[in-house]
């Protein structure tokens, strides 16, 4: 028998010797297989979200009755959701006061926002921005932004976010009308995680030059949580205004603290 004829028998000996072995990779000897086809078997990648919604929601209620009988019932809400490109933060903080159950005040602010990261340091965003302000005659004042950050602090423990952009505001005012517009805003984000148990939350929005009443307007709100069970927290919150032109009757500072029980989700 020639040489090339034993090769061939020796390839095809080989070859059904291997056959059996291949044909259920899981019993392949640890030297045989290669861990570098097993993506061949893995379903591929969808682009679903790959995290959940985390964050704080909070309850706190005062109540005082006597000479005088007044309530005052408080919700907040902080909440992160953190996906493999983007990610969306919803942002609520909400407090109302009545006064013998008849004469009430609201003040409220409320945000969503989601964020689509273009590198490390930039990303893009659009939000929706709710704020009521009774003392100050603002019935509801609706905002649609849309703009760039800048992520100028990444770490374990300190985030702090930059970011500017143009936003369509839509008021309602109990004693001005309604008014519209587009407006330039600059705002501020920043979160401290002090220990495992203790964080602290900052949010600023700046508007040099607000539609309705045409003058600068901030908003300033703040909130520390401590955690007293797994679940459970303390809050402590503020939130500051200032309006440039406000009403004839109203001032332009406004400050709103409240503590609260939060429980984590």
């Amino acid at each position: 028998m020639t040489p090339p004829k034993i090769a061939r028998i020796h390839v095809l000996v080989l070859a059904a010797t291997l056959f059996p072995l291949c044909s259920n990779a899981d019993d392949l000897p640890d030297p045989i297989r290669d861990a570098s086809f097993n993506s061949l078997a893995t379903a591929p990648e969808t682009g679903e979200a790959s995290g959940k919604w985390g964050g704080n929601f909070g309850a706190g209620v005062t109540m005082r009755r006597g000479s005088s009988a007044n309530t005052q019932g408080s919700l907040s809400l902080d909440a992160l959701r953190v996906m493999r490109d983007s990610r969306l933060l919803a942002n609520a903080l909400m407090v109302r006061s009545a006064s013998r159950g008849e004469d009430h005040e609201d003040n409220a602010n409320a945000s969503l926002r989601g964020e689509r990261n273009i590198d490390a340091k930039w990303f893009g965003f659009a939000e929706q921005g709710f704020e009521r302000d009774t003392a100050q005659a603002l019935d509801a004042r609706y905002t649609t932004s849309l703009g760039l950050g800048w992520r100028f602090l990444h770490g374990e423990e300190t985030d702090l976010n930059l970011y500017s952009g143009l936003a369509y505001s839509q008021e309602h005012n109990r004693e001005g009308g309604n008014a519209r517009g587009v407006e330039a805003l600059l705002g501020l984000e920043a979160r401290h995680q002090f220990s495992e148990g203790a964080s602290f939350s900052l949010r600023a929005v700046a508007v040099p030059n607000a539609v309705g009443p045409r003058g600068a307007r901030v908003a300033l709100q703040g909130a520390l949580n401590t955690r007293i069970t797994s679940r459970l927290g303390l809050q402590i919150a503020a939130l500051h205004k200032y309006r440039e032109n406000p009403p004839d009757d109203a001032q332009q500072n406004e400050l709103v603290l409240f503590t609260g029980v939060t429980a984590r989700f």
